[in-house]
């Protein structure tokens, strides 16, 4: 089978259904069956949006998700992810000693910070600090702190290249799975994407070889989520290496 027609047979698999809608929706309402909780202490996604601005730019932009034409086909980059980024940055502004204040701005950009998926796949990032920056000002954010959300948003571009304190939380929040159990099946859902919308559709040994490219050159720049994700991260570099071993002693 040709790429072209791999690529074609999986679009056609998931094409637009309610369903995964009706799970878009659950997730927004912090009721997801598959939503990642960081710690199990932490309440319901509601109660932690205790701003009214922070409350309100979180129903816009669930909105926005929703009613996009590609929200049935972003597997990974859709409301989900949003609200496990949120939830991490939240928990590492907290242990990184944030001021109040950042941290209702970091929130605020997580929020935000995958937006432009909703417009366009790659570059998407210059897009989502622009309608940060449209939808931050109906909601009274100064000029200064649009200004720090679009820059915060900016350094989630691949490669990570942070330039402040809440930057570099916020690249550790996008990335947080590398250091958890949900790796794999985080994995494979941006795997799903790639072929979508990218036509990048590779074979079982090429995407696991990609994968542990991608760990072996990350790092995450925290304290707090090299404490929290550092050791997963490492054993699940090792499970990939492993499995990748296997396949080409077989092949």
């Amino acid at each position: 089978m040709k790429k072209s027609e791999v690529a074609s047979s999986v679009a056609e698999v998931l094409q637009p259904g309610e369903h995964i809608k009706k799970l878009l929706q659950e997730a927004a309402r912090g009721d997801s069956p598959i939503g990642y909780v960081p710690e199990k202490k932490f309440p319901r996604i509601e109660a932690l949006f205790s701003d009214w601005r922070l409350w309100d730019v979180k129903n816009r932009v669930v909105n926005l998700y929703l009613t996009s034409s590609w929200a049935d086909q972003l597997l990974y980059h859709n409301i989900f992810h949003t609200m496990d980024v949120y939830m991490c940055a939240v928990m590492y502004g907290e242990m990184e000693r944030l001021s109040p204040e950042k941290r209702e701005l970091l929130a605020a950009a997580a929020v935000f910070h995958d937006l432009g998926f909703i417009r366009q796949y790659k570059a998407n990032e210059p897009y989502g600090a622009k309608i940060a920056e449209a939808i931050g000002k109906r909601f009274e954010y100064s000029e200064d702190e649009l200004k720090v959300m679009s820059e915060v948003i900016m350094d989630t571009t691949m490669p990570q290249q942070p330039r402040s304190h809440l930057g570099k939380i916020i690249c550790d929040s996008d990335l947080d799975n590398l250091g958890r159990p949900d790796f794999f099946f985080k994995g494979h859902l941006v795997r799903l994407e790639l072929a979508i919308f990218d036509k990048k559709v590779m074979p079982d040994i090429q995407w696991l070889e990609f994968q542990q490219k991608f760990l072996k050159s990350h790092r995450y720049f925290t304290k707090a989520a090299s404490l929290m994700r550092g050791e997963v991260k490492k054993k699940n570099l090792e499970t990939v290496s492993e499995v990748i071993e296997v396949m080409r002693r077989r092949a």
